[in-house]
């Protein structure tokens, strides 16, 4: 499996396993799913800051949505939050933004890079 098609399955099974919708992610209207890809992404890569909680600075929901994984499982993650935030904006009409887009190509980057190595 590629790596989008691999960010593609987590988005699937956020939907159906955790309840994720649509309509769920249309409540997010302040740029929450990009923050949380942003916490997942900086935590995979060594580059996040934490809180006196030990969760990501920019992690913008209560403690316990914040499940680590390890470094792919976490940018994998990354990757499906960037993909919810894509289907947000074009259900709100939104023009096609260009932070999700290129979030994701360098989150879909990393994660070849790393299976190649």
């Amino acid at each position: 499996m590629s790596a989008i098609d691999d960010i593609r399955a987590e988005r699937q099974r956020q939907i159906k396993v955790e309840g994720y919708t649509a309509k769920h992610d249309d409540g997010h209207v302040t740029e929450a799913l990009m923050e949380a890809a942003f916490a997942y992404e900086w935590h995979a890569m060594g580059t996040a800051v934490y809180n006196k909680n030990g969760i990501p600075q920019n992690w913008p929901w209560a403690r316990h949505f914040w499940k680590p994984k390890d470094k792919r499982r976490d940018l994998i993650r990354a990757g499906a939050l960037c993909l919810a935030e894509q289907d947000r904006c074009a259900r709100d009409g939104m023009p096609r933004q260009a932070l999700p887009d290129q979030t994701l190509a360098r989150i879909v980057a990393e994660l070849d890079a790393e299976t190649q190595s």
